[in-house]
């Protein structure tokens, strides 16, 4: 594991930046561990793979708070500025009262170390993976990325973003197309690897910023606030969430007129 990997991350729930981190590092594992499913065990994936999506989901809800809190932190000097400060006020006592008595963030990154240092199958193939484990990476890289980054387009351009199982399922790939890519940056050039990975960056922050801006629509009902200043922090959240949908079309344009890397 390396310098950024879980076990140097031994600190509590407490703290916005360790829940993030956590989380995804955990997304990245799993993310890996979709890209490659061909070459490992079914069932031993999987139930790894189940595991640390347990694990994460214990901080899922800490973390839509920590995006809410922000994004209303955002410019606290601009508009709405007094809303803005009630919402976060708001938002970070309910934070802290989601956080379980007696849950350490440190023992679930060791919960995780220890189901992924267990995994010894992720080290040496098993009987039938043998032969795909000797497939030539570059080979194998240049396919998987290719199936990725055609399944990216073709979703593209029919999505309906107010479909929320729909976005769901094209922002997850976008995380994993990035993911990959960022775990076989090694094997190409990085001046070519570098402004397509860029475009697929920004996409997949564009999404991110969609996302976060539904949820703190969601997230502001659970806030015991005054009719008018609901009204107001409402009116704003659909602001911002029309925003982040306009800046959309762009990105993706941007991102299907880029070349691959893996074909030049």
């Amino acid at each position: 594991m390396n310098d950024k990997s879980l076990h140097l991350l031994k600190a509590d729930a407490g703290d916005p930046a360790n829940v993030h981190h956590f989380r995804t590092t955990i997304r990245r594992l799993r993310s890996l561990l979709s890209s490659f499913k061909d070459v490992a065990p079914p069932g031993q994936r999987k139930a790894l793979n189940g595991r640390l999506k347990n694990l994460s989901q214990r901080y899922a809800n800490l973390r839509d708070w920590d995006a809410f809190i922000a994004t209303v932190s955002k410019d606290s000097d601009g508009t709405h500025a007094q809303t803005r400060q009630l919402l976060a006020a708001a938002a970070k006592k309910r934070r802290r009262a989601l956080i379980p008595a007696g849950q350490k963030l440190a023992d679930d990154i060791a919960t995780a170390d220890l189901a992924i240092g267990g995994a010894r199958w992720l080290k040496a193939p098993s009987s039938g993976d043998i032969a795909a484990w000797n497939e030539r990476i570059d080979r194998y890289a240049a396919d998987l990325l290719d199936k990725q980054w055609r399944k990216l387009r073709k979703e593209s351009r029919n999505i309906d973003l107010s479909d929320s199982p729909a976005f769901h399922k094209f922002r997850i790939a976008a995380k994993k197309h990035r993911y990959t890519i960022e775990a076989l940056s090694s094997l190409y050039r990085k001046k070519d690897v570098k402004p397509y990975l860029d475009r697929v960056v920004a996409l997949q922050d564009v999404l991110g910023e969609m996302r976060d801006a539904m949820m703190a629509e969601e997230l502001l009902g659970q806030l015991d606030l005054p009719p008018p200043t609901q009204y107001s922090a409402r009116k704003w959240l659909e602001r911002r969430a029309a925003l982040h949908r306009e800046r959309y079309p762009a990105h993706i344009k941007a991102f299907r007129r880029e070349t691959p890397f893996w074909e030049r």
